[in-house]
């Protein structure tokens, strides 16, 4: 018969065995392990999560799978699955150099964070369970610096049962992303100067959409003053000068109001 020692040194093992013998995949559901997203050098998740479905994951980017230096972006990871628990991991890589990590990540809401010590990789917080297919994550981006190049984004998910146990039965889906650098901006013109029945010189300002530009004048006082400031809301917009007079010329330009 066991002495009550025994039996609380006994509980104390069985507890410990317990807690070892935990499966990895049940622990990786408040953040994902790294190096596991499919990029070149990476494995995936199928090593803890072993099935898979006939679902997806799908990413966007908020610039038209275009990037400008410097510039703040979003991404969405939507994973499509019959599943109740889903997860991702990703990084952004150089596409020439594939295995220089490039760009910054932050969050894009409570249930993703960033992480990862040799390279920063942005995934899932406390994956919520149950959840809803489609289920759409949202990380924040900052493009880098100017000569980079293409960029790619590599993700691996998981659409999981949310059992806990093994990974048997929970689904791995992969996927790339390939966004180009933008190039320098072509300049606003104004083109196409017409003198109106009333006097007004009118002309053509050409530019890029949803942009702003402020249009100046300079007269005989040798210095340029403002005359409108424009946001197009296409490529091109009428900009009229109902102040030119007759008897001496004005020169006009156009400039980009940087925020």
């Amino acid at each position: 018969m066991n002495s009550p020692r025994q039996s609380l040194i006994l509980t104390i093992i069985s507890l410990v065995i317990a807690i070892f013998s935990a499966p990895q995949s049940q622990g990786y559901s408040s953040t994902p392990p790294p190096a596991t997203t499919g990029a070149p050098g990476h494995g995936n998740c199928a090593s803890c999560h072993t099935s898979v479905g006939s679902g997806s994951v799908s990413l966007s980017f908020s610039g038209n799978n275009e990037y400008q230096a410097g510039q703040p972006y979003s991404l969405n990871v939507t994973i499509v699955d019959t599943k109740s628990r889903f997860g991702f991991s990703m990084v952004s890589r150089e596409t020439d150099e594939n295995t220089v990590s490039t760009g910054t990540w932050s969050a894009g809401g409570s249930d993703t964070k960033t992480y990862g010590n040799s390279e920063t990789h942005v995934g899932h917080k406390n994956a919520p369970n149950p959840a809803t297919s489609p289920y759409t994550y949202t990380v924040n981006w900052t493009a880098p610096a100017a000569g980079t190049g293409d960029v790619t984004f590599y993700v691996a998910s998981v659409a999981a049962n949310g059992f806990g146990n093994s990974g048997s039965g929970d689904n791995v889906y992969l996927t790339n992303l390939t966004i180009s650098e933008m190039g320098d901006p072509e300049p606003p013109t104004l083109t196409d100067p017409k003198i109106l029945p009333n006097g007004s010189m009118q002309f053509l300002l050409t530019g890029i959409q949803a942009t702003s530009y402020k249009v100046e004048f300079m007269d005989a006082t040798l210095a340029w003053q403002l005359l409108e400031n424009i946001t197009l809301s296409t490529t091109t917009q009428l900009v009229s000068d109902p102040g030119a007079p007759t008897s001496q010329s004005r020169i006009y330009r156009a400039l980009e109001i940087i925020p």
